[in-house]
């Protein structure tokens, strides 16, 4: 299940306390999650790439625990269709972003999330 795609967060205004709780909903329903992320192009610009991306995260580890079960894709919203496009070195840096994330929170491998990278599209 795609949750916090930014065109349902753009669109229907998910919040990311509705995206979390569907996160968990989806998880408790034996479901695998894969978790959008990312910041629009001013959050880019301004420098809150790292700021926007943790907040987003940590709203739904404030409610899940075990996130076997769910992948972060770090979508790069500022490029879509803005003709600007990430280049490989700033999508690596914002999967870091998540990778410090999870690796402060969660050290024991069974609970680390997966990645994944690039374009996602809802189903």
């Amino acid at each position: 299940m795609i949750i916090g795609h930014s065109e349902r967060r753009e669109i229907f205004k998910e919040t990311n306390e509705i995206v979390a709780e569907k996160t968990k909903a989806c998880i408790d329903a034996g479901m695998t999650v894969i978790l959008c992320v990312g910041e629009k192009l001013p959050e880019r610009e301004s420098g809150k790439t790292m700021e926007v991306v943790m907040k987003q995260l940590q709203a739904v580890k404030d409610i899940v625990s075990d996130w076997t079960n769910v992948i972060i894709a770090y979508e790069p919203v500022w490029a879509i269709g803005t003709g600007k496009v990430a280049t490989p070195q700033q999508v690596d840096w914002s999967l870091m972003t998540t990778n410090v994330f999870a690796y402060t929170i969660y050290r024991h491998k069974r609970h680390m999330p997966k990645y994944a990278s690039g374009s996602t599209r809802q189903v």
